[in-house]
């Protein structure tokens, strides 16, 4: 078993660097701002 420290640790971070969550679960991160991030991709679109 690999020792939790070092896995890594993702950040997510908006166009301005404000942080939009933390963590290192990354399936977790990506259900959780998933449907913003498709949203603001459909936005900048058109």
């Amino acid at each position: 078993m690999v020792p939790a420290h070092l896995f890594m640790n993702f950040r997510i971070v908006d166009e301005h660097g404000r942080q939009l969550g933390m963590g290192r679960n990354l399936p977790a991160l990506k259900a959780e701002l998933g449907a913003q991030a498709r949203g603001a991709f459909r936005r900048w679109r058109g």
